[in-house]
């Protein structure tokens, strides 16, 4: 029915296999509402050219509470980000 014909650009991006998606470590999110309005709110007050450094830092605080990370952690995150 469907006739496929490989390309130049087939080799270029990965293939995921459902089994390995599956086993990434996706958590459910309780705070979803909360990022959400988080976001929001920067995407509003990046747009006036205002400072969003305090929102952002409450986002990844969510996003550490989400995936239960330790101290050590975060801090190798945000010591990545510096």
């Amino acid at each position: 029915m469907f006739k496929y014909e490989k390309n130049e650009f087939d080799d270029l991006f990965p293939k995921i296999r459902l089994e390995e998606f599956k086993k990434l470590p996706i958590p459910k999110c309780s705070n979803d509402k909360s990022i959400s309005k988080l976001s929001k709110e920067i995407s509003m007050l990046k747009q006036q050219e205002k400072n969003t450094t305090n929102l952002e830092n409450q986002i990844d605080q969510l996003v550490y509470q989400l995936y239960e990370l330790t101290e050590e952690e975060i801090a190798i995150i945000e010591g990545s980000n510096k």
